[in-house]
C-alpha cells in the first residue's frame, strides 16, 4: 500500500478602517493593525518505520494573508489628519519526515531513527503568503496637515525536508514550491491656503524557503534523487502618490521596499547516498524589489521632497 500525509491551511487576516471629520477645526486619526501568525507543520515523526509497496508522501499545502485598507478625511478651517496602517504577517511551515526542522520540537517527532522502504518518497510544501496594506487620505481647510504612515511586513519561513531517515526507494524528491509578497499603496491628497502633507511607505519582505536532504548518520539507496526550490517568486512593492496645493504647499514623501528572501536547495551530512544515483539539486527565484513615489506641490510657495529606495538582498 501507500503511506500519504497532507496538511492545508488557508488563512486570512484583515482590518479596515475609516476616520472623516469636519467643521471649523477638523481633525482625525485613523489606524488600521493586523497580525497574521500562523503554524502549520506536517510530517512523518522521528522513529517511525516504514515498509511500503506504494508511495510514500507527506504534502502541505499552505495560503496566508494579512490586508489593511484605511480611509482618512479631514475639511475643516484647520483641517489634521493621520493615518496609520500596519500589516504583519508571520506563517511558519514545516513539512518534513524525522526530526522537527531547526532545533523545535513537536509531540511525537523527537523518537529514534527511522528506515523507510517505499516505490518512492516524497516531501513537498506549496505555499503562498502575501500582504497588502492601502491607504487613502484627504484634508483640506485653509490650514491643511496630513500625515501618513504606511508598514508592511512579511516574515515567512517555509521548509521541506528529509532528516535522520534512511531510505530505500526507486526515486526521493523533495520539493518546495513559493510564492510570496508585500505590497504598500499609498494615496494622499492636502489643499489649503497653507498645505503640508508627509507621507512614509515601508515594506520588508524578509522570508526563508528551503528544500533539504540531511544525510547525517543515515543512507540514502534511490535509482534518482531530486531536491527542487526552483521557479519561486519573491516580490516587495512600495507606491506613494501625493499632491499639495495651497499658497504654501509642502509634500514630504517616502517609499522604501526591502526584499531579503532566502530560497535555497540543500543536500547535507556526512550520510551516504548510493553510488548508482542521479542526484538533482535546483534552486531559482524571481526576486522583485520595487519603491515608487510620485509627488507634486503647487503654490507661491512649494517645497517638495521625495525619497524613493529599493533593496535587493537575496
Amino acid at each position: 500500500g501507500k503511506v500519504t500525509v497532507s496538511g492545508e491551511a488557508y488563512n486570512t487576516a484583515s482590518a479596515a478602517a475609516s476616520a472623516i471629520s469636519g467643521g471649523g477645526v477638523a481633525v482625525n486619526g485613523a489606524v488600521a493593525v493586523v497580525v497574521n501568525k500562523s503554524r502549520t507543520e506536517t510530517f512523518i515523526a522521528q522513529g517511525a518505520n516504514i515498509d511500503a509497496t506504494g508511495a510514500v508522501s507527506v504534502n502541505a499545502d499552505v495560503n496566508t494573508n494579512a490586508d489593511t485598507y484605511l480611509l482618512g478625511a479631514a475639511i475643516g478651517g484647520v483641517a489634521v489628519g493621520v493615518c496609520a496602517a500596519v500589516s504583519v504577517l508571520k506563517p511558519v511551515v514545516y513539512t518534513y519526515i524525522g526530526s522537527t526542522p531547526k532545533g523545535t520540537v513537536s509531540a511525537a517527532s523527537n523518537g529514534g531513527s527511522s528506515v523507510i522502504n517505499a516505490s518512492s518518497v516524497t516531501v513537498s510544501n506549496n505555499v503562498v503568503s502575501k500582504t497588502v496594506s492601502k491607504v487613502l487620505s484627504v484634508a483640506g481647510g485653509a490650514v491643511a496637515v496630513n500625515g501618513n504612515v504606511l508598514l508592511n511586513f512579511n516574515y515567512t519561513d517555509a521548509l521541506a525536508e528529509t532528516r535522520g531517515v534512511s531510505i530505500n526507494a526507486e526515486n526521493v524528491t523533495i520539493n518546495a514550491d513559493f510564492d510570496t509578497s508585500a505590497k504598500a499603496e499609498l494615496l494622499a491628497a492636502t489643499a489649503g491656503a497653507v498645505s503640508i502633507g508627509a507621507t512614509v511607505t515601508y515594506v520588508t519582505l524578509e522570508a526563508v524557503n528551503a528544500a533539504v536532504l540531511d544525510t547525517g548518520g543515515i543512507t540514502i539507496n534511490a535509482e534518482s534523487v531530486h531536491v527542487y526550490a526552483k521557479d519561486n517568486k519573491a516580490k516587495a512593492e512600495a507606491y506613494g502618490v501625493s499632491g499639495n496645493i495651497g499658497a504654501i504647499a509642502v509634500n514630504l514623501n517616502a517609499a522604501v521596499a526591502d526584499n531579503h528572501v532566502t530560497n535555497m536547495a540543500v543536500i547535507m551530512g556526512n550520510g551516504i547516498i548510493s553510488n548508482n544515483s542521479t542526484v538533482t539539486v535546483e534552486a531559482s527565484l524571481d526576486a522583485v524589489s520595487v519603491a515608487e513615489v510620485l509627488a507634486a506641490a503647487s503654490g507661491a510657495i512649494s517645497v517638495t521632497g521625495s525619497v524613493a529606495a529599493a533593496l535587493l538582498r537575496t
